[in-house]
């Protein structure tokens, strides 16, 4: 009977331990971290701003669509490229793409997937993304919604910090506010030079037309 008690004492104490451990997980030092495979998505509103894309977790870096010849994608945290939370994603095209053909590098963010829920834009005047240029060589990038036959506009990247922001309200996009099914930042051929082009982008978001 001792021994039985013994045993249920000790079995209690195991339960108890793993509870704890349990309660505990995801704390240090008094904060929470977040969780990897989590999704905020595009119901976030925030001083103005739907927040489209921030990269908090693993599932909000993954969920854009990152096509051809987009040599590596990571996570940072450096102060320097991060604009809101904790990190941002470093993007680097390589120069050795031959295979991708005549498809430029891009990042596509489709308004179907689980994260991106906001596909209606006629409420915006403006889409605003950071992006961190860490070379001393201009990099140009392209903004496209809805399919390769659609105008594009062009945008440089100086060295350093770059506040991007593209008006909506012209009529190049006007007649495709109403159901947005991609939207697409694309970028040069790494083929076409010599070096490594890096970009490391944080904070995508639409701005809300005052009512």
């Amino acid at each position: 009977m001792k021994r039985f008690i013994r045993l249920l004492v000790l079995i209690i104490a195991i339960i108890f331990l793993f509870c704890s451990a349990a309660c505990n997980d995801g704390k240090s030092d008094g904060n929470v971290k977040k969780d990897p495979y989590s999704l905020t998505g595009t119901n976030v509103f925030d001083n103005g701003f739907y927040i489209l894309a921030d990269f908090e977790t693993y599932m909000e870096t993954v969920q854009p669509f990152y096509g051809f010849s987009i040599g590596k994608i990571s996570m940072v945290k450096d102060k320097e490229y991060v604009t809101r939370g904790e990190q941002a994603i470093k993007v680097e095209i390589r120069g050795t793409e031959r295979w991708a053909g005549n498809v430029p590098p891009f990042i596509c963010f489709l308004t179907s997937g689980q994260y991106f829920q906001k596909k209606v834009f006629s409420d915006c005047d403006y889409l605003a993304i950071d992006m961190y240029n860490p070379t001393e060589k201009e990099i140009t990038v392209r903004f496209q919604i809805n399919g390769w036959q659609n105008p594009t506009e062009t945008i440089v990247l100086k060295a350093g910090k770059n506040d991007v922001r593209i008006d909506i309200t012209g009529s190049v996009y006007l007649p495709e506010l109403n159901n947005v099914t991609e939207i697409f930042f694309i970028f040069d051929r790494g083929e076409q030079h010599d070096y490594s082009e890096v970009v490391c982008i944080d904070n995508f978001r639409a701005h809300k037309i005052a009512a």
